[in-house]
């Protein structure tokens, strides 16, 4: 079982290895995406731009994008069902902390997804109908990647969740940021704002799906672990003999206090605010 290979991580190895493929074929890349993955620091900004003749390895990588609808629950189950087979705590919550090896394949997945969307939002022709249906056709696919932060809300720690959003918004942020840095160079001026608006309306359908989902209140306040329990001291209480032992409940109240959340409390509404003031605030210049 130990040698055993798990659905998700076949796809996935695909998947990256298709994207980083076409990551290195790109030569004179002026301009780059820092992502938040040690393994995958940058992504050239020309990836979200496509051309004429596609490559096999970029036919490949988009046909991930194109079909999220069924690699994305795909992935997902296959995760969930590893992390059934493994030995639950006797917590009362069920919660998954992914290593560090996971969290770092993980991050270029949402990276890559954020990125094929907007290119899928920005190929077509340059009329104003068809850039309106594929920006449509764009946001439905990113409904996708929405439901699979919901799910995977459901059972990994609050904390790797709060890296994982923040890696999708900021690799578009990045894509905006760029793109305004190099306005002048190289992509003629309706190319410029059909980028920032696409990069803009993604950004407002995640934070209006993740704002929307009915455990948004509860999701702000991740539950409090100190990771010891305090020992009970005394005679155990019975039907005939009970007992109320004040003195280690007040322990485990003060244990409780001292215990702080991770994340912060609001986390989540604070990333969704964040992403709306900042495009509130790059609409405005």
């Amino acid at each position: 079982n130990s040698q055993k290979t798990y659905l998700y991580e076949a796809l996935i190895v695909l998947w990256v290895q298709s994207w980083t493929a076409i990551a290195s074929s790109i030569d004179h890349c002026e301009r780059q995406l820092k992502g938040l993955s040690k393994a995958i620091p940058v992504w050239p900004f020309e990836i979200i731009l496509g051309i004429n003749n596609p490559s096999t390895d970029e036919v490949v990588a988009f046909s991930f994008v194109r079909h999220l609808a069924f690699f994305l629950p795909l992935c997902f189950k296959s995760l969930v069902l590893r992390c059934t087979n493994k030995e639950t705590s006797r917590l009362l919550i069920p919660m998954t902390f992914l290593d560090d090896s996971h969290m770092q394949i993980l991050i270029p997945i949402v990276e890559t997804t954020a990125l094929g969307i907007l290119r899928e939002a920005l190929s077509g022709s340059g009329s104003a109908s068809n850039a309106d249906q594929m920006i449509t056709k764009a946001l439905s696919i990113s409904d996708v990647i929405c439901d699979f932060f919901a799910g995977l809300l459901a059972i990994l720690h609050p904390s790797q969740m709060r890296t994982l959003l923040l890696s999708y918004f900021n690799i578009l942020q990045e894509c905006e940021s760029q793109n305004e840095s190099n306005r002048n160079r190289t992509i003629n001026f309706h190319t410029n704002l059909r980028v920032n608006k696409c990069v803009r309306q993604i950004k407002l359908h995640a934070v209006e799906r993740l704002a929307s989902m009915p455990r948004f209140l509860s999701l702000n306040f991740p539950i409090k672990y100190t990771g010891t329990y305090p020992k009970y001291s005394g005679e155990k209480s019975t039907w005939y003999s009970q007992h109320h032992d004040v003195e280690s409940g007040s322990d485990l109240q003060s244990m409780m206090i001292e215990a702080d959340r991770d994340p912060q409390c609001f986390w989540l509404s604070e990333i969704l605010m964040d992403e709306c003031f900042d495009i509130c605030q790059r609409s405005c210049e």
